[in-house]
This record gives structure tokens, sequence and C-alpha cells, in this order.
């Protein structure tokens, strides 16, 4: 008998190389800032049931993710163990393509999944102890979902009740994940207005209470927003454009292919759907007061979805996506897994597992300039180096006495710094402390170590 290989086969090879470029490396790089928050709550977990952190404070952002995170920490330890958790949903995000592409696209459906697994962006991403990856996924598998039981009426299991348990468990997870999931809900709204708009729709009572229910969560949205105005928003704006913009100048050539993938989806109205369903989230952040390529990264999904409508569109298809791949290999794409990946300055990162390697074991007390590498990665730290990180008020991190993820005492300024004690200062912490600092350590301290945007000093 002779063995065909069927679509559904080669999407497994798919999704299981996928896997591999995002297991390969895992755990090469040290955890940039936010990676050893997560992995730090997850490790309370582990510790004491709940994510309770050495001050006391309980972390309870996305707690259903950290659960999840500490039972792989639990199975496979270290930074792969709390990175395996977006590995897993990084997977997931290819096998969603693949269901993308065969509802709306119905043609040559791998080519979207095979964008996915290449991404180099989805392939960082998925390799990151925190839940941005998860947040895509669940946030366009929203999308899916609505728009597949609400507008074209189609059903997933045999009872109706179980279609929306599904999504609204989709919807859950993604406001659970991130404050910019709440935005789904009035989407959800304008997405009913945009394929069933007419008079009778206004004289429907279930309409309008979800309609009163999306004008809800946009007034929480947009207090929000309110709040975190000032002067100068309209320069902030622009700033954030260009930075965004230059964060993704390489993809910018693929723009092409992007705009005839628009023109060629014969359902305007879908196609209304998911670009306000994208476009109006990406906008609103570039309102947000902290510039983070993070929280636009999930564009990258419809991005490629357009991109792989007009490339089913043409003949040859799959010999242009191949050529499309190799000439953008090493910005657009990657084949081999990233071993150091290249985060943008939004992501701080630094050898802090190397830091704290090398003093392991020292009878001197820790002074740190991020105190949850210090628990994450050594035994936590004696005193917290308090400076303003994001450039906003970090009154979260660090209380009038201790910080919150170390229980560390804060010094508040230099003339309190204390004497014989072992200083491990990140590049971040180096370039936005006041200059006393700087001029106390090139006088008081001798450097010790030194690794990847990090140096472990010695003050007498």
């Amino acid at each position: 008998m002779k063995f065909k290989l069927k679509e559904n086969h080669i999407l497994l090879l798919i999704i299981l190389y996928s896997l591999f470029l995002r297991i390969i490396y895992l755990d090469s790089d040290s955890m940039w800032i936010d990676e050893t928050i997560s992995a730090t709550a997850a490790k309370s977990i582990l510790l004491h049931g709940s994510p309770i952190l050495e001050s006391g404070v309980s972390y309870n952002r996305a707690i259903i993710f950290h659960y999840l995170m500490a039972f792989f920490i639990l199975i496979f330890g270290g930074d792969f163990g709390a990175r395996f958790i977006s590995v897993i949903f990084g997977a997931l995000t290819v096998y969603l393509a693949y269901k993308f592409s065969k509802k709306f696209i119905k043609k040559n459906n791998l080519i979207f999944p095979i964008l996915i697994a290449l991404s180099s962006l989805e392939i960082i991403y998925s390799k990151q102890a925190r839940f941005y990856q998860a947040f895509q996924f669940f946030y366009f598998l929203s999308f899916y979902l609505f728009y597949k039981i609400a507008i074209l009426k189609e059903k997933l299991f045999s009872k109706k009740w179980l279609d929306y348990l599904f999504l609204i468990a989709s919807v859950y997870f993604s406001i659970h994940l991130q404050t910019m999931g709440y935005i789904i809900i009035p989407l959800f709204v304008l997405i009913y207005i945009i394929n069933f708009f007419n008079k009778s729709l206004l004289k429907n009572k279930g309409f309008i209470l979800f309609a009163i229910l999306g004008l809800y969560f946009i007034y929480l949205i947009f207090a929000r927003m309110i709040s975190n105005l000032d002067y100068d928003l309209i320069n902030r704006v622009v700033l954030y454009f260009n930075l965004y913009s230059s964060y993704y100048f390489n993809y910018l050539p693929l723009l092409v292919f992007l705009a005839l993938g628009l023109i060629f989806l014969k359902n305007k109205k879908f196609v209304l759907s998911l670009l306000s369903y994208s476009i109006i989230p990406f906008v609103g952040i570039l309102f947000v007061r902290s510039f983070a390529t993070r929280y636009e990264y999930f564009i990258i999904f419809p991005f490629f979805f357009f991109i792989a409508n007009c490339l089913t569109k043409i003949r040859f298809s799959y010999a242009i996506l191949l050529v499309m791949i190799l000439a953008f290999y090493g910005s657009v794409f990657d084949l081999d897994g990233i071993k150091h990946p290249n985060l943008d300055i939004s992501m701080p990162s630094a050898d802090y597992k190397a830091a704290y390697e090398f003093i392991k074991g020292s009878n001197l007390s820790i002074v740190s300039s991020w105190t949850p590498a210090s628990t994450w990665y050594g035994e936590g730290a004696d005193y917290a180096l308090k400076y303003s990180i994001s450039g906003l008020s970090d009154d979260w991190m660090f209380g009038n006495v201790t910080d919150t993820f170390a229980n560390a005492l804060v010094i508040q300024n230099v003339s309190v710094f204390p004497k014989n004690v072992l200083v491990v200062l990140d590049e971040q912490a180096k370039n936005k402390v006041s200059s006393d600092y700087l001029e106390y350590f090139s006088i008081n301290c001798s450097k010790e170590f030194t690794a990847y945007n990090i140096e472990v000093l010695k003050c007498e």
C-alpha cells in the first residue's frame, strides 16, 4: 500500500519543527528583567503554594499562567522550565494559523502556519518566561471563535452553550494575561455591527445588552488612558510611532504582499473585521506612557495572515514563499533557532545568571540593582538599589523600607550606602542611577566580575 503524504501529516511536521526552533537554545541566555519577575512568582508558588513574594506581597498578575509555569519548573527546572510554557503557546499559535487559513483563506492552507513557525519574532517570544505569546494566542483565538460562532453561525460542539463557553474562556484568558484584553468586548460589538448592521439590529435586546457591555469596557479602557495623559502626549505618540516603525523596518518590503493580500480577500466584511480587531489596539498602544515593543508584538499574526492570503492567490505560491524566507532569513525569518535573541531597548537584559553564579557562597551582603534576578538566580539580596526603572513611578517595587521581590532593605540615597558589600550592577541601572552613586562606586568599589551588561563590584 502506497503511503500518501496528506496535509495533516505535513502540518504535524511543521508544528514539530516549530517546537524544535523554540526549544533549542531555550536556556542559553539569561532572562531579561520581566522574565525574572514571572520566574520569581512561579518559584514562590512552588515554595509557598501561592505567588507570595519574600516581602509578603502577592504577585497576582496572570496567576493561572504562573501556576502553569511553576508546573514546568517543577518538571524541567531552571530557565528551561520557566520558559517552556511559552514554547507550548508558540506551537499552538502555529496550529491556530492553520485553522485561520482553512476557515478564511481556504487554499494552500500550510503557508500561514509556515510563516508563523519560521517568524523570528514568534520564535523569540515563544522562548520567554512571560505571557506575551500566550496573549497573542488567546487574543486571536477569541477572534476566530467569535467570527465562527457569532458571525458565520457555525458550530464547534453539538451543544451551542459549549461553543459560547469556549469563547468566553478564551476571552477571559486574554483579559487575565493582559489589560489590553478588555478591548476584545467592544471590538466584538464593532465586528457584529460591521457584518449585520441594519435598523432591526437596534431593536434587538440581546444586541443592545451586548453593546452596553462593550461600552462599559470602552469606559474602563479610556478611564485608564486618560489618567495617563500629559501635555507631551502628541510628541510621545509621534516618537513611539517612529520607534515602532524602526523596530519593524525589516518588515516594510513585505507590505506589498500584505496590501495584495487585503485586496485578494473577497469577503470585505471579514477584512474590515480583522483589520479593526488588529489596528485599533495597535494604535491605542501608542498612547501608553511606556514604550515597549512587546505590547505591539501581537500584530505579527494578522500581518502574516494577509501575506499568506496573497501568496495563496498567485502561481508558484510555495516557490515564492521559499524565496521570501531565504531573502529575509536572519531578519524576519529563522531556520535554526535563535541562540542569542537581539532584544530591543525596551527589554533590558544582562547576564544575571553568570553574575549570581559568581557571588554564590559569598559571606558578604549583596546589593542588587534588580532584585527579582537575585531571587531567581541567587539566594535573594540584602539591599536593593533604588532608582526609576521605567522613568515613571516604581512605588510598587520599592517600599519605604524593603523592596517587593526580595524583601531587601531599600537604599534611599548614597549617603546611607552600606559598607563591605558586593554590588550586582546591571547596565540599565548604571545608566539610570544618579551620578552620586557612580562617583561613590568609582571611589569606594573595585570591579570583581564582568559579563554581558552586568558587573559585580566589591565596596569597602
